[in-house]
């Protein structure tokens, strides 16, 4: 009876015990979920002393830092044709920018997070996780001056900055003024109104720049497909190639957001778009080398090794074989009747 009780309550307390160490690792669990590090991100628009209040920014989170210390793209820009460095200048972050900025508003990219700035220009982006983010903004209009943002990209991680504080840039555009019409008196006679002027054409133009394939021109494609926008809308696809010069020209009678993009880019290239005003320059940078590895021709079929002739098998053409396990089983039925024999004599 004793040894029975003391049984049972053996049971129970392992049991206890099996469920406190659960209950341990379970918070242990909980508290190294919640000790994950987040980061912060203010864009201060300021432009000659003017904050530049009620403009609309988008985040996106582009590439990640690897364990080598440099930068691989993520998510949606993962498969883009673009390089991105921890070892790039500020202008070609800044072309970078540019480029991946293109396909969010090409391509419909869903930002990480948005937000719209204060009455000090100022925009906050709370609870980052990790990483290098595109920053993009929407142009707005204050006492007749349009302010255009520059997009970048900002790095928020525990070896740059947990909490990164960044300088929008803008281009300014004074938007003039039509003043208003002074009302006739009721004696004078009505002059006749004037005729509004028919607006004048703005001739836009996108053009092709080959780098870094002077010797490579057999990775060169004949053409390329370039898609042109219109405030966010596809308007035309056009082919540049040799024949046209690598450039393209349309006009617009009004004001519009153009954008333009180059569709399958060659595995063998990169891209970068340079958006001006009126002119559009896109750049593909050949990503061989002359003389590495990789210059030579992937689709071209390994060479294959020389195939040995085969030896003769036996037996060879003119030779008669049946005979020979004939004889040979002849021979050892002699041997064996030459051995009897020799016993019998003995």
């Amino acid at each position: 009876m004793f040894k029975r009780i003391f049984r049972r309550l053996t049971s129970a307390i392992c049991a206890a015990g099996v469920f406190a160490a659960g209950c341990v690792f379970s918070v242990t669990n909980v508290f190294a979920e919640s000790a994950e590090t987040f980061g912060s991100l203010t864009i201060n628009g300021v432009s000659d002393e003017t904050a530049v209040s009620g403009m609309k920014w988008k985040i996106y989170l582009a590439a990640l830092r690897t364990d080598e210390g440099d930068y691989q793209l993520t998510g949606d820009f993962e498969q883009l044709p673009v390089d991105i460095s921890a070892e790039m200048s500020a202008s070609d972050l800044l072309l970078a920018a540019q480029t991946l900025e293109v396909y969010t508003k090409t391509d419909g990219f869903a930002p990480y997070g948005e937000a719209v700035s204060d009455i000090g220009g100022n925009a906050l982006f709370s609870q980052l996780e990790m990483g290098v983010y595109l920053i993009s903004g929407e142009s707005v209009t204050l006492d007749n001056v349009k302010y255009s943002p520059a997009p970048m990209l900002v790095e928020v991680s525990e070896m740059n900055e947990l909490d990164v504080v960044c300088e929008a840039k803008f281009t300014t555009e004074n938007i003039p003024v039509e003043p208003e019409p002074e009302k006739p008196q009721p004696e004078e006679p009505q002059p006749e109104e004037p005729q509004p002027e028919e607006p004048v054409p703005e001739e836009y133009s996108v053009s092709k720049v080959w780098k870094k394939d002077e010797n490579l021109l057999e990775y060169r494609p004949g053409f390329v497909t370039v898609e042109i926008y219109c405030d966010g809308e596809l308007a035309e696809t056009v082919k540049l190639s040799e024949d046209n010069g690598w450039k393209y020209k349309w006009t617009s009678n009004e004001e519009h957001e153009w954008l333009v993009k180059e569709t399958d880019v060659s595995n063998d290239y990169t891209v970068t778009y340079a958006n001006g005003d009126k002119l559009f320059v896109i750049n593909n940078t050949c990503r061989r080398t002359q003389g590495s590895k990789d210059h030579q021709d992937d689709d071209k079929p390994a060479p294959q090794k020389p195939v040995q002739p085969e030896e003769p098998k036996l037996p060879q053409t003119g030779q008669l074989w049946w005979p020979v396990p004939v004889l040979a089983l002849g021979g050892l039925a002699l041997v064996a009747i030459g051995l009897k024999l020799r016993s019998k004599k003995r």
